[in-house]
């Protein structure tokens, strides 16, 4: 991808047939893994959570049971996917991807219907949200840096998820060494 700031852009799903004993029975499979496939090609990264929201709604199933989690992750095919793994959070990239050299951040379509909460947002997002705001500013306290990038997917308040989700993208930032800590400060490190 070539990089910065996008409007994120949810898949149609089509909606399946039945309700949930069809989506639990054998037959579904193939249909289940369609739709992973499809939002994954599209929509990458993504928590595994995110997808099996929107896999499962595609059957009228609104409660992301363990039961109906599991069975997503069940299909997923592994063969055309990779995981990422930050802080105990998995996100799940189209196999082509580079997550080390991903350079968007995607901003909401407050027009769509599937909003994504903070956890669902990968590290590599936030970080790259995180260089957006500091190019503009060429420094942040840390707080406002968080709170910034927080602005910039939607959230009004940061509370403790949000604060989690921007601290790993913040974390994510310092270890690649494309941002310097310093007395509490935030700037984007000098390029050679």
């Amino acid at each position: 991808l070539d990089g910065g700031e996008t409007v994120y852009q949810t898949t149609t799903l089509a909606p399946a047939q039945g309700g949930s004993e069809a989506f639990h029975s054998p037959a579904a499979n193939r249909l289940v893994a369609a739709r992973i496939l499809r939002m994954v090609e599209n929509e990458a990264p993504l928590s595994p959570e995110f997808i099996a929201r929107r896999v499962a709604a595609c059957w009228g199933i609104s409660r992301l049971s363990r039961k109906v989690a599991d069975r997503v992750f069940d299909r997923v095919p592994m063969k055309r996917v990779q995981l990422t793994e930050s802080e105990g959070r998995q996100f799940v990239w189209w196999h082509e991807q580079e997550p080390e050299a991903y350079a968007e951040y995607r901003i909401p379509d407050p027009t769509d219907e599937f909003q994504r909460s903070a956890e669902h947002i990968c590290p590599q997002e936030v970080a790259n949200a995180m260089v957006a705001n500091l190019d503009r500013h060429l420094s942040l306290a840390e707080e406002d840096l968080l709170r910034a990038a927080a602005a910039t997917f939607g959230f009004g308040r940061v509370g403790n998820v949000v604060k989690q989700s921007m601290q790993a993208g913040l974390d994510y930032l310092l270890a690649s060494q494309r941002a310097v800590l310093d007395e509490g400060m935030v700037s984007l490190a000098e390029q050679d």
